[in-house]
């Protein structure tokens, strides 16, 4: 819900060691042409995330339709050419996830593939207590009051103890200790305090995060789910000319990768949920990591393996 492009770090760069071209913004990939070095192309966060400023949530609020137009912003004003049939195979995670099933089941036809890694959009009911409900409410609360008391739940503690951002980037991980998905990245991220620095100095977190959870699409989105499904199988059975990635894609699939500890997504739920609106297609590939909610932070390696497989043997 809150982190940045840093958290997918390890996953870009194993992606590029492979010979993809990766943009971190829409979690999207494609293939290089032959003898073209790797590249990583750096694009925004999600606003009010990172280093993204963000509009009043009150004028735009952060639904399905906000990242969706953002997601086509970002691709059309790439140098590189993201818009075409089948034109990159797209991830996402946690609530990228969500927001990338929306953006699949009206815009099919650009992507090769979709990946979920725990993602948002089916978690059930139950979840969410009535606290959260009245914090989130538009109608119960003030605005002024749901930001203070939205505030102080993601910034626990007290005192002037506020990290910079330069201390939350650090060698986290001692000499010889298992690093997951950054083996090869220099800098080490500590992720609580990154969302620390950005909740204490982003002016436009807490209200986007706020936006994000009344609108965004983290329950409740099983017709758009499948709706993807449906316009994936029609997809096939209609293009007389299949995508010119599709080849190692073994057409439109979907995988979904889940924590096994996970306590936000979980995996038990999700899957036999996804089943139910995806499974008809034939497509579906459910896979699970021994990991909690931060596996592609923590376990980055063994997902682009995940990843791997999923392509080239379908």
């Amino acid at each position: 819900m809150g982190t940045h492009r840093w958290c997918e770090a390890g996953i870009a760069h194993g992606l590029v060691r492979n010979g993809y071209r990766v943009m971190l913004f829409g979690r999207s990939f494609h293939p290089l042409p032959p003898f073209t070095p790797p590249k990583l192309i750096p694009s925004p966060d999600l606003p009010g995330r990172g280093y993204s400023s963000a509009p009043d949530p009150e004028d735009q609020p952060q639904s399905s339709v906000f990242f969706t137009n953002i997601i086509l912003y970002v691709l059309v004003s790439s140098p590189l050419a993201w818009i075409g049939p089948g034109a990159f195979a797209a991830v996402g995670y946690s609530l990228g996830g969500g927001i990338l099933v929306n953006f699949a089941s009206y815009f099919s036809n650009l992507v090769t593939s979709v990946t979920l890694l725990a993602p948002s959009g089916l978690i059930r009911p139950h979840h969410f207590g009535w606290k959260s409900r009245l914090l989130y409410s538009e109608i119960l609360l003030p605005k002024r009051i749901i930001e203070q008391l939205v505030y102080r739940k993601l910034t626990p503690g007290k005192g002037d103890d506020r990290p910079h951002l330069d201390s939350a980037v650090e060698d986290k991980f001692p000499e010889g200790e298992k690093s997951g998905s950054l083996p090869d990245v220099e800098r080490r991220f500590d992720i609580a305090k990154i969302l620390d620095w950005q909740y204490r100095h982003h002016k436009g977190a807490v209200r986007s995060f706020i936006s994000s959870i009344r609108y965004a699409p983290i329950s409740k989105q099983h017709e758009r789910w499948s709706k993807m499904s449906r316009a994936f199988v029609k997809g096939d059975v209609q293009s007389q000319h299949p995508p010119p990635m599709s080849q190692g894609y073994g057409g439109k699939q979907i995988l979904i990768i889940c924590g096994e500890n996970d306590q936000i997504i979980v995996a038990g739920e999700l899957k036999e949920d996804a089943a139910l609106v995806l499974g008809g297609s034939g497509k579906l590939t459910f896979r699970t990591i021994n990991a909690g909610h931060d596996f592609p932070i923590t376990e980055g390696a063994c997902v682009v393996d995940m990843m791997m497989e999923f392509w080239h043997n379908k």
